[in-house]
């Protein structure tokens, strides 16, 4: 009788596991960090890492500011061959709407205002924020490479 307990519920289960499409989706995880480079207009030197490059990294600032509260966010390189470039990484904890000031620390300061969208919890996934857009000093920017990967032109 236990075997044929045991042979029922594998049946059921495997029943179910076929006639639930959760086994085709990937559930999206929200990465709070978002990559960044910043390039040329024309997309040819990389401002920072090229041997031309204009801005150093350690002397960048990111900041957002509501109200009387101004909150900062660290600004790293990240040297992992995740987009075959050096790229720079900063982390947005929690994932909400936000002018984000970038201050390159010679007098220039650029405006990101980022936008995210709750995906709603279905059958398969629990609810997630996805980073919708961002724009830099107005214009919006179409990421190319990756959900999490963004490039900015001066």
């Amino acid at each position: 009788m236990k075997f044929y307990d045991t042979f029922i519920m594998t049946l059921l289960a495997i029943f179910c596991l076929m006639s639930c499409e959760c086994t085709k989706v990937d559930c999206a995880i929200y990465f709070p960090e978002m990559y960044f480079r910043i390039v040329d207009m024309d997309d040819t030197i990389d401002l920072i890492f090229d041997e031309d490059g204009i801005y150093d990294p350690s002397a960048m600032r990111m900041f957002s500011v509501e109200n009387d509260d101004t909150s900062f966010y660290q600004i790293a390189v990240d040297d992992r061959d995740i987009f075959t470039r050096r790229v720079l990484t900063f982390a947005m904890e929690p994932p909400e709407d936000r002018r984000i000031f970038l201050d390159f620390g010679n007098e220039d300061v650029d405006t990101l205002d980022v936008s995210f969208e709750t995906v709603p919890e279905d059958q398969c996934c629990q609810a997630y924020q996805r980073l919708l857009s961002v724009h830099h000093n107005g214009l919006e920017i179409h990421n190319r490479d990756s959900p999490v990967f963004w490039t900015l032109r001066k």
